[in-house]
């Protein structure tokens, strides 16, 4: 694995470690906050660390699980377009999880993307066990056939 692959903290110096943190958080607009506790963060402030961690290792996927819900509208609203704009240069895919329509708008087709796949869950649907493995062997086909966003 080359040294651009490998994920940060593995086998890499602490000095290096230290200069992909704080490149990542001045990218997040954290660069005054390079020595600070999470405790002295605020909310908005540690969901832009969180972003930082994600893009440190420079992954090939993203994962958001309601990432910007707990925030207030005007916090989310500009870490989602941060976000946004770090996923676009660093040529990132993310996949969102997320009940928030205008969330998903801004997301994914605010930016060149296309939708290749949607999957209806019916409610308790995972307390029937056929309905469930039916499901999940509909993901796996779509997955396996190269289903994304992109």
């Amino acid at each position: 694995m080359s040294d651009a692959a490998r994920p940060v903290g593995q086998g890499v110096q602490e000095k290096d470690r230290r200069a992909t943190a704080a490149k990542w958080l001045d990218a997040v607009g954290l660069s005054g906050f390079k020595e600070a506790l999470p405790r002295e963060l605020f909310g908005g402030m540690r969901q832009r660390v969180n972003i930082a961690r994600a893009f440190a290792p420079s992954p090939e996927l993203v994962l958001l699980d309601e990432a910007f819900s707990a925030l207030d509208d005007v916090t989310a609203t500009r870490l989602r377009q941060d976000f946004k704009t770090l996923a676009q240069a660093q040529s990132t895919t993310f996949l969102i999880v997320t009940h928030s329509i205008d969330e998903a708008i801004f997301l994914l087709f605010g930016a060149p993307a296309h939708l290749t796949a949607e999957i209806t869950v019916p409610p308790h649907a995972f307390e029937d066990r056929a309905l469930s493995d039916q499901i999940k062997d509909e993901v796996r086909t779509l997955i396996a056939a190269g289903a994304r966003v992109h």
